[in-house]
Protein backbone atom coordinates (compact mmCIF):
# COMPACT_ATOMS: atom_id res chain seq x y z
CA UNK A 1 0.00 0.00 0.00
CA UNK A 2 1.67 3.33 -0.95
CA UNK A 3 2.29 5.83 2.08
CA UNK A 4 -0.45 8.36 2.74
CA UNK A 5 -0.02 11.68 5.05
CA UNK A 6 -1.95 12.49 7.80
CA UNK A 7 -1.84 15.87 10.67
CA UNK A 8 -3.48 15.43 13.92
CA UNK A 9 -3.58 18.87 15.59
CA UNK A 10 -2.89 18.63 19.61
CA UNK A 11 -3.02 21.45 22.11
CA UNK A 12 -0.07 21.50 24.44
CA UNK A 13 1.42 22.34 27.41
CA UNK A 14 4.74 24.42 27.65
CA UNK A 15 6.67 25.51 29.99
CA UNK A 16 8.15 29.22 30.48
CA UNK A 17 11.25 28.67 28.78
CA UNK A 18 9.50 26.39 26.23
CA UNK A 19 7.54 29.58 25.30
CA UNK A 20 10.53 31.72 25.26
CA UNK A 21 11.99 29.66 22.91
CA UNK A 22 8.73 29.59 20.25
CA UNK A 23 8.47 33.16 20.58
CA UNK A 24 11.66 34.07 19.49
CA UNK A 25 11.43 31.45 16.51
CA UNK A 26 8.32 33.02 15.92
CA UNK A 27 10.45 36.34 15.04
CA UNK A 28 12.84 34.72 13.41
CA UNK A 29 10.99 32.79 10.64
CA UNK A 30 8.90 36.36 10.26
CA UNK A 31 12.42 38.04 9.54
CA UNK A 32 13.72 35.58 7.20
CA UNK A 33 10.28 35.41 5.30
CA UNK A 34 10.27 38.82 4.81
CA UNK A 35 14.05 39.25 3.84
CA UNK A 36 13.29 36.50 1.34
CA UNK A 37 10.67 38.52 0.08
CA UNK A 38 12.92 41.75 -0.02
CA UNK A 39 15.09 39.39 -2.08
CA UNK A 40 12.71 37.71 -4.42
CA UNK A 41 11.06 41.02 -5.32
CA UNK A 42 14.43 42.27 -6.33
CA UNK A 43 15.25 39.92 -8.23
CA UNK A 44 12.19 40.07 -10.37
CA UNK A 45 12.63 43.39 -10.64
CA UNK A 46 16.06 42.79 -12.12
CA UNK A 47 15.16 39.17 -14.35
CA UNK A 48 12.15 41.84 -15.85
CA UNK A 49 13.93 44.59 -16.79
CA UNK A 50 16.73 42.77 -18.37
CA UNK A 51 13.90 40.76 -20.28
CA UNK A 52 15.51 37.32 -18.69
CA UNK A 53 12.42 35.42 -18.61
CA UNK A 54 11.82 35.91 -22.71
CA UNK A 55 15.35 35.12 -22.74
CA UNK A 56 14.69 31.35 -21.71
CA UNK A 57 12.18 30.88 -23.34
CA UNK A 58 13.94 31.70 -26.38
CA UNK A 59 14.36 28.57 -28.22
CA UNK A 60 17.02 29.28 -30.06
CA UNK A 61 19.38 29.74 -27.18
CA UNK A 62 21.75 26.89 -26.31
CA UNK A 63 20.60 24.52 -23.39
CA UNK A 64 24.32 25.60 -21.60
CA UNK A 65 22.98 29.42 -21.82
CA UNK A 66 19.67 28.92 -20.11
CA UNK A 67 20.73 27.01 -17.52
CA UNK A 68 23.13 29.88 -16.72
CA UNK A 69 20.32 32.42 -17.19
CA UNK A 70 17.93 30.23 -14.54
CA UNK A 71 20.36 31.08 -12.26
CA UNK A 72 19.45 34.61 -12.08
CA UNK A 73 15.76 33.48 -11.98
CA UNK A 74 14.40 34.07 -8.58
CA UNK A 75 13.87 30.43 -6.81
CA UNK A 76 13.57 29.10 -3.20
CA UNK A 77 17.14 27.72 -4.02
CA UNK A 78 18.52 31.28 -5.29
CA UNK A 79 16.65 32.93 -2.61
CA UNK A 80 17.99 30.75 0.40
CA UNK A 81 21.35 30.70 -0.88
CA UNK A 82 21.02 35.17 -0.86
CA UNK A 83 19.47 34.94 2.41
CA UNK A 84 22.10 32.25 4.16
CA UNK A 85 24.53 35.09 4.36
CA UNK A 86 22.60 37.04 6.86
CA UNK A 87 21.88 34.29 8.91
CA UNK A 88 25.30 33.73 10.81
CA UNK A 89 25.15 36.89 12.21
CA UNK A 90 24.07 38.55 15.37
CA UNK A 91 21.20 36.59 17.09
CA UNK A 92 20.36 34.51 13.97
CA UNK A 93 23.01 32.08 14.65
CA UNK A 94 21.50 30.29 17.87
CA UNK A 95 18.31 29.75 15.64
CA UNK A 96 17.05 26.34 14.36
CA UNK A 97 18.58 25.68 10.69
CA UNK A 98 14.84 24.33 10.24
CA UNK A 99 13.29 27.09 10.61
CA UNK A 100 15.20 29.37 8.40
CA UNK A 101 14.67 26.05 5.72
CA UNK A 102 10.83 26.13 6.38
CA UNK A 103 10.44 29.93 5.94
CA UNK A 104 11.65 30.61 2.69
CA UNK A 105 9.80 26.83 1.79
CA UNK A 106 6.82 29.00 2.61
CA UNK A 107 7.83 31.77 0.66
CA UNK A 108 8.49 29.57 -2.74
CA UNK A 109 5.07 28.21 -2.01
CA UNK A 110 3.41 31.38 -1.19
CA UNK A 111 4.68 32.48 -5.17
CA UNK A 112 3.71 29.20 -6.50
CA UNK A 113 0.01 29.75 -5.20
CA UNK A 114 -0.09 33.75 -6.71
CA UNK A 115 1.24 32.66 -9.94
CA UNK A 116 -0.90 29.64 -10.40
CA UNK A 117 -3.77 32.40 -9.50
CA UNK A 118 -5.17 30.81 -6.15
CA UNK A 119 -3.90 34.08 -3.79
CA UNK A 120 -2.58 37.17 -4.69
CA UNK A 121 0.91 38.33 -4.59
CA UNK A 122 3.06 37.43 -0.90
CA UNK A 123 2.85 40.58 1.47
CA UNK A 124 5.17 41.08 4.60
CA UNK A 125 4.60 39.64 7.63
CA UNK A 126 3.89 42.50 10.03
CA UNK A 127 5.63 42.38 13.71
CA UNK A 128 2.10 43.16 15.25
CA UNK A 129 -0.78 41.15 13.52
CA UNK A 130 1.26 38.18 12.43
CA UNK A 131 0.10 34.78 12.77
CA UNK A 132 2.39 33.36 15.30
CA UNK A 133 3.66 30.22 14.33
CA UNK A 134 6.89 28.26 13.04
CA UNK A 135 7.69 24.60 11.13
CA UNK A 136 9.92 22.11 12.07
CA UNK A 137 10.84 19.98 9.31
CA UNK A 138 12.51 16.24 10.02
CA UNK A 139 15.70 16.33 9.06
CA UNK A 140 16.99 13.16 11.22
CA UNK A 141 15.98 10.97 13.65
CA UNK A 142 16.89 14.49 16.41
CA UNK A 143 15.02 16.72 14.72
CA UNK A 144 11.59 15.45 16.01
CA UNK A 145 10.98 13.41 18.66
CA UNK A 146 8.55 11.57 20.85
CA UNK A 147 9.62 10.84 24.52
CA UNK A 148 8.44 8.79 27.60
CA UNK A 149 6.30 5.34 28.08
CA UNK A 150 3.20 6.86 26.85
CA UNK A 151 4.87 9.10 23.78
CA UNK A 152 3.58 12.12 25.39
CA UNK A 153 6.42 14.61 25.53
CA UNK A 154 7.24 16.34 21.97
CA UNK A 155 11.27 17.31 21.90
CA UNK A 156 12.11 19.74 18.80
CA UNK A 157 15.32 20.41 18.01
CA UNK A 158 16.80 23.04 20.33
CA UNK A 159 14.01 23.66 22.24
CA UNK A 160 12.65 21.96 25.64
CA UNK A 161 10.16 19.40 26.06
CA UNK A 162 6.53 20.47 25.61
CA UNK A 163 3.53 18.07 26.87
CA UNK A 164 0.65 16.33 24.45
CA UNK A 165 -2.76 17.11 25.96
CA UNK A 166 -3.68 13.88 23.99
CA UNK A 167 -1.78 10.69 22.26
CA UNK A 168 -0.82 10.44 18.95
CA UNK A 169 -3.52 8.70 16.88
CA UNK A 170 -1.71 7.23 14.24
CA UNK A 171 1.30 5.13 13.95
CA UNK A 172 4.27 6.43 11.44
CA UNK A 173 7.14 9.06 11.14
CA UNK A 174 6.70 12.40 11.90
CA UNK A 175 7.93 14.03 8.92
CA UNK A 176 6.81 17.60 10.44
CA UNK A 177 5.60 19.84 13.24
CA UNK A 178 4.16 23.30 12.92
CA UNK A 179 4.13 25.34 16.23
CA UNK A 180 1.25 28.19 16.96
CA UNK A 181 0.27 29.97 19.67
CA UNK A 182 -3.91 30.92 20.18
CA UNK A 183 -4.52 33.73 22.06
CA UNK A 184 -3.44 32.53 25.18
CA UNK A 185 -3.24 28.40 23.67
CA UNK A 186 -0.27 26.50 22.46
CA UNK A 187 -1.16 23.60 19.77
CA UNK A 188 1.15 21.13 17.79
CA UNK A 189 0.23 20.55 14.36
CA UNK A 190 1.75 16.83 13.59
CA UNK A 191 2.02 15.60 9.60
CA UNK A 192 2.40 11.98 9.80
CA UNK A 193 3.81 9.40 7.20
CA UNK A 194 1.94 6.10 7.54
CA UNK A 195 2.12 2.74 5.87
CA UNK A 196 -1.00 1.60 6.40
CA UNK A 197 -4.33 3.43 5.93
CA UNK A 198 -5.45 5.00 9.15
CA UNK A 199 -9.10 5.21 8.63
CA UNK A 200 -11.26 2.34 8.86
CA UNK A 201 -14.01 2.23 5.84
CA UNK A 202 -17.09 1.50 6.39
CA UNK A 203 -19.53 0.03 4.19
CA UNK A 204 -21.15 2.93 1.60
CA UNK A 205 -24.72 3.27 1.53
CA UNK A 206 -24.79 4.66 -2.30
CA UNK A 207 -22.36 4.70 -5.44
CA UNK A 208 -23.13 8.38 -6.07
CA UNK A 209 -24.42 11.15 -5.50
CA UNK A 210 -24.64 14.99 -5.98
CA UNK A 211 -23.86 17.96 -4.00
CA UNK A 212 -24.99 21.37 -4.65
CA UNK A 213 -22.91 23.71 -2.26
CA UNK A 214 -25.09 27.42 -0.81
CA UNK A 215 -24.86 30.15 1.21
CA UNK A 216 -27.60 29.88 3.37
CA UNK A 217 -28.04 25.86 3.21
CA UNK A 218 -24.59 25.31 3.13
CA UNK A 219 -24.47 21.96 1.24
CA UNK A 220 -27.85 19.49 -0.22
CA UNK A 221 -26.70 16.09 -1.17
CA UNK A 222 -28.82 13.82 -3.55
CA UNK A 223 -28.12 10.29 -4.26
CA UNK A 224 -28.67 7.74 -6.73
CA UNK A 225 -31.26 5.90 -3.84
CA UNK A 226 -33.27 9.08 -4.05
CA UNK A 227 -32.37 9.94 -0.37
CA UNK A 228 -31.75 13.83 0.03
CA UNK A 229 -29.35 15.17 2.54
CA UNK A 230 -29.12 18.80 4.17
CA UNK A 231 -26.57 20.58 6.17
CA UNK A 232 -27.48 24.07 7.54
CA UNK A 233 -24.45 27.21 7.12
CA UNK A 234 -25.32 28.22 10.92
CA UNK A 235 -25.44 31.39 8.74
CA UNK A 236 -27.56 32.79 11.95
CA UNK A 237 -25.43 32.17 14.41
CA UNK A 238 -22.21 33.37 12.57
CA UNK A 239 -23.95 36.57 11.89
CA UNK A 240 -24.09 37.23 16.32
CA UNK A 241 -20.95 36.55 16.22
CA UNK A 242 -19.80 38.65 13.27
CA UNK A 243 -21.52 41.61 15.36
CA UNK A 244 -19.93 41.28 18.29
CA UNK A 245 -16.48 41.56 16.36
CA UNK A 246 -17.57 44.84 14.83
CA UNK A 247 -19.00 45.60 18.81
CA UNK A 248 -15.49 45.00 19.94
CA UNK A 249 -13.73 46.61 17.56
CA UNK A 250 -15.80 50.10 18.10
CA UNK A 251 -14.78 49.44 21.71
CA UNK A 252 -11.40 49.10 21.25
CA UNK A 253 -11.41 52.54 19.00
CA UNK A 254 -12.60 54.65 22.35
CA UNK A 255 -9.61 52.97 24.51
CA UNK A 256 -6.54 53.85 24.91
CA UNK A 257 -4.22 51.58 22.61
CA UNK A 258 -1.95 48.99 25.33
CA UNK A 259 -4.08 49.94 28.02
CA UNK A 260 -5.69 47.00 29.86
CA UNK A 261 -8.91 47.84 29.23
CA UNK A 262 -7.54 47.69 25.01
CA UNK A 263 -5.86 44.34 25.86
CA UNK A 264 -9.10 42.86 27.65
CA UNK A 265 -11.31 43.81 24.57
CA UNK A 266 -8.52 42.62 22.09
CA UNK A 267 -8.95 38.97 23.62
CA UNK A 268 -12.57 38.55 23.12
CA UNK A 269 -11.80 39.94 19.59
CA UNK A 270 -9.79 37.37 19.30
CA UNK A 271 -11.63 34.35 20.96
CA UNK A 272 -14.97 35.44 18.82
CA UNK A 273 -12.95 35.54 15.80
CA UNK A 274 -11.88 31.75 16.73
CA UNK A 275 -15.22 30.52 17.34
CA UNK A 276 -16.14 31.58 14.26
CA UNK A 277 -13.46 29.94 12.53
CA UNK A 278 -14.05 26.77 14.79
CA UNK A 279 -18.04 27.07 13.32
CA UNK A 280 -16.73 27.52 10.10
CA UNK A 281 -14.28 24.12 9.98
CA UNK A 282 -16.61 22.19 12.26
CA UNK A 283 -19.06 22.59 9.09
CA UNK A 284 -16.69 22.00 6.24
CA UNK A 285 -15.49 18.44 8.53
CA UNK A 286 -18.96 17.32 9.71
CA UNK A 287 -20.06 17.00 5.69
CA UNK A 288 -16.57 15.85 4.04
CA UNK A 289 -16.77 13.34 6.74
CA UNK A 290 -20.56 12.28 5.72
CA UNK A 291 -19.55 12.56 1.95
CA UNK A 292 -16.48 10.36 1.49
CA UNK A 293 -18.07 7.59 4.58
CA UNK A 294 -21.04 6.94 2.44
CA UNK A 295 -20.37 7.55 -1.21
CA UNK A 296 -17.90 5.84 -3.73
CA UNK A 297 -18.27 9.10 -6.41
CA UNK A 298 -19.01 12.35 -5.11
CA UNK A 299 -19.65 14.92 -7.34
CA UNK A 300 -19.35 18.81 -7.02
CA UNK A 301 -19.13 21.60 -9.21
CA UNK A 302 -15.82 23.13 -10.16
CA UNK A 303 -17.08 26.72 -8.89
CA UNK A 304 -14.67 29.52 -9.34
CA UNK A 305 -14.97 31.23 -5.95
CA UNK A 306 -12.25 34.21 -6.94
CA UNK A 307 -14.00 34.93 -10.12
CA UNK A 308 -17.39 34.88 -7.96
CA UNK A 309 -15.93 37.00 -5.22
CA UNK A 310 -14.50 39.89 -7.85
CA UNK A 311 -17.67 39.79 -9.87
CA UNK A 312 -18.53 42.85 -9.03
CA UNK A 313 -21.40 43.59 -11.82
CA UNK A 314 -23.97 40.77 -11.22
CA UNK A 315 -23.26 40.10 -7.45
CA UNK A 316 -23.87 42.63 -4.71
CA UNK A 317 -20.71 43.48 -1.84
CA UNK A 318 -22.37 41.70 0.56
CA UNK A 319 -23.19 38.57 -1.27
CA UNK A 320 -19.49 38.22 -2.36
CA UNK A 321 -18.70 38.53 1.33
CA UNK A 322 -20.98 35.47 2.40
CA UNK A 323 -19.80 33.59 -0.50
CA UNK A 324 -15.74 33.96 0.45
CA UNK A 325 -16.82 33.00 3.97
CA UNK A 326 -18.42 30.22 2.59
CA UNK A 327 -15.60 27.87 2.64
CA UNK A 328 -16.87 26.44 -1.04
CA UNK A 329 -12.70 25.91 -2.35
CA UNK A 330 -12.04 24.60 1.44
CA UNK A 331 -14.78 21.98 0.72
CA UNK A 332 -12.70 20.92 -2.18
CA UNK A 333 -9.87 20.60 -0.65
CA UNK A 334 -10.77 18.62 2.12
CA UNK A 335 -12.60 16.37 -0.28
CA UNK A 336 -9.23 15.89 -2.12
CA UNK A 337 -7.64 13.95 0.53
CA UNK A 338 -10.03 12.70 2.82
CA UNK A 339 -10.70 10.38 -0.52
CA UNK A 340 -8.20 9.01 -0.24
CA UNK A 341 -8.11 7.52 3.11
CA UNK A 342 -11.45 6.03 1.83
CA UNK A 343 -11.31 4.71 -1.26
CA UNK A 344 -13.94 6.98 -2.64
CA UNK A 345 -13.34 9.41 -5.80
CA UNK A 346 -13.91 13.26 -6.56
CA UNK A 347 -15.83 14.04 -9.62
CA UNK A 348 -15.49 17.80 -10.57
CA UNK A 349 -18.22 19.10 -12.96
CA UNK A 350 -17.66 21.71 -15.47
CA UNK A 351 -17.94 25.28 -14.34
CA UNK A 352 -20.39 26.09 -16.43
CA UNK A 353 -22.64 23.66 -16.39
CA UNK A 354 -26.17 25.08 -15.82
CA UNK A 355 -27.19 23.17 -13.16
CA UNK A 356 -29.83 25.37 -11.81
CA UNK A 357 -31.69 25.84 -15.19
CA UNK A 358 -31.82 22.13 -16.19
CA UNK A 359 -35.51 20.69 -15.47
CA UNK A 360 -34.67 17.40 -13.12
CA UNK A 361 -37.76 15.67 -14.85
CA UNK A 362 -37.70 16.53 -18.80
CA UNK A 363 -34.49 18.09 -19.29
CA UNK A 364 -35.46 21.36 -21.08
CA UNK A 365 -33.58 24.67 -19.39
CA UNK A 366 -35.54 27.33 -17.91
CA UNK A 367 -34.22 30.18 -16.14
CA UNK A 368 -34.96 31.06 -12.84
CA UNK A 369 -33.01 34.00 -11.37
CA UNK A 370 -32.82 34.39 -7.65
CA UNK A 371 -35.73 32.16 -6.89
CA UNK A 372 -35.66 29.69 -4.23
CA UNK A 373 -38.12 27.29 -6.21
CA UNK A 374 -37.24 25.98 -9.29
CA UNK A 375 -40.48 25.89 -11.80
CA UNK A 376 -39.74 23.96 -15.70
CA UNK A 377 -41.98 26.58 -17.82
CA UNK A 378 -41.89 23.25 -20.40
CA UNK A 379 -43.47 20.73 -18.17
CA UNK A 380 -44.81 22.64 -15.29
CA UNK A 381 -42.31 20.77 -12.82
CA UNK A 382 -41.79 22.28 -9.08
CA UNK A 383 -38.96 21.65 -7.21
CA UNK A 384 -36.37 23.30 -4.31
CA UNK A 385 -33.89 25.10 -6.58
CA UNK A 386 -30.92 23.19 -4.70
CA UNK A 387 -32.60 19.84 -4.95
CA UNK A 388 -32.97 20.39 -8.32
CA UNK A 389 -29.05 21.27 -8.78
CA UNK A 390 -27.92 18.36 -6.97
CA UNK A 391 -30.02 15.75 -8.81
CA UNK A 392 -28.48 17.35 -12.32
CA UNK A 393 -24.83 17.51 -10.83
CA UNK A 394 -25.53 13.49 -9.58
CA UNK A 395 -26.36 13.01 -13.59
CA UNK A 396 -23.73 14.63 -14.87
CA UNK A 397 -21.37 12.77 -12.94
CA UNK A 398 -22.86 9.47 -13.80
CA UNK A 399 -22.91 10.83 -17.54
CA UNK A 400 -18.93 11.02 -16.47
CA UNK A 401 -18.13 8.00 -15.12
CA UNK A 402 -20.54 5.99 -17.20
CA UNK A 403 -21.98 4.70 -14.51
Amino acid sequence: MSKKIITQKIQIKVSKEAETEFIKNFGYRRWIYNKGLEKWNKRYQYCRDNNLFEKVKDPNISDQYRKELKKFLPSERTIRDMVSRYDKTSWRKDRPMIIFQSAISDLARAFKMFHSGYSGSPKFISKKNSPESCRYIRNNDYTIQLRGDNKRRLKLVKTPEVTLMEPVKYEGVIKQVTITREIDKWYASLTIETKSNPKEIPDKRSEICGVDLGVRTFATVYDDNGEIHTFNSQIDKLEKLYYKTKMYNRIMSRKIKGSRNYLDTRIKYQRTWKKIRNIRSNMVHQLTSFLVRNYNYITIEDLDVREMITNKNNLSKGIRKTIAESCFYEVKIQLEYKTQFFNSELVQVNRYFPSTQICSDCGKRTKIGRSKTYKCRSCEHTLDRDINASINIMREGKRIKDI
